[in-house]
């Protein structure tokens, strides 16, 4: 059965699951065979309803106030919209990416940056809207995990192998460019795996 990897990358207005997500981004694509499927962006209108922290509202100000106003103005629907559009769109690439009658259950291998952040904040949206979180517990996956492995294998820091593998123009903390970046990474240590 087919395998499809998913990095996600959010932007947060806190670092507590059921904080408000203003963006939402992910590569649906194989680490194994280094190809991508497709993208999904979108940000988040924050509304009254919003858990929102004031720290990280203040991180935000002094750590990029140009991405975050732009990431804030460019939102257009409310959270359990963006939640519904982004499991639609998993289930989507599942269908799409289908070469026979059993890839349309392809497994979706859900990558987040970090075990305890990007997954579960969607999991804890998905749970909020009543949306079922398309993926199964035991496909939750850590990029952390990996890069870490691959930095002491190689005797480099992460953030060395995520500067070594940047492209051109990449922003920090914009969530697309970040996924872009983690699906990049990713793939490199898959390469290296497979060798």
């Amino acid at each position: 059965m087919k395998k499809i990897d998913i990095v996600c990358d959010i932007e947060t207005l806190g670092t507590k699951p059921g904080s408000a997500i203003i963006q939402i981004a992910a590569i649906a694509g194989s680490f194994v065979d280094n190809k991508t499927y497709a993208v999904f962006n979108e940000y988040i209108k924050p509304d009254k309803t919003s858990n929102i922290d004031l720290d990280t509202v203040v991180w935000w100000s002094t750590k990029n106030s140009e991405l975050f106003k732009k990431i804030l103005e460019a939102g257009k629907i409310n959270e359990h919209d963006a939640i519904a559009k982004f499991v639609c769109w998993m289930e989507d690439v599942r269908k799409e990416v289908a070469d026979n009658e059993e890839d349309k259950k392809a497994e979706l291998l859900f990558w987040g940056n970090g075990a305890l952040f990007d997954n579960i904040f969607i999991k804890t949206s998905c749970e909020k809207y009543g949306v079922t979180y398309p993926i199964k517990y035991w496909n939750d996956r850590d990029l952390r995990t990996l890069y870490s492995l691959y930095a002491i294998k190689h005797n480099i820091s992460e953030k060395e192998l995520k500067e070594k593998l940047a492209p051109a123009g990449f922003v920090a903390h914009d969530a697309l460019n970040d996924a872009e970046l983690e699906f990049i990474v990713g793939t490199k240590v898959f390469e290296d795996l497979l060798k």
